[in-house]
């Protein structure tokens, strides 16, 4: 998710690169992943929160990493935007 983040920031002068279909494609990632990501968040949430009896370990641990990976993903869309 990083990639298109650090290229939405560069809209107003995207380089010569990102013109076109790839822009297009891009931008649409970006956009998607700003709104469906912090519903994702609260989905495995809920996931970890209602599976904690039932899962192993193992699974607990999976479900967290993926929680700690995208709150790390949120946080750095909001900084990034932020210091716009």
């Amino acid at each position: 998710m990083s990639v298109p983040l650090f290229f939405s920031m560069q809209l107003n002068h995207p380089p010569e690169y990102l013109r076109g279909l790839l822009f297009v494609v891009v931008w649409t990632w970006a956009v998607i992943a700003a709104i469906v990501l912090p519903v994702l968040v609260v989905v495995e949430s809920a996931a970890c929160w209602w599976l904690r009896d039932r899962l192993g370990t193992r699974s607990q641990l999976g479900h967290c990493l993926a929680l700690a990976v995208a709150l790390a993903a949120e946080a750095v869309f909001v900084v990034a935007a932020r210091n716009l």
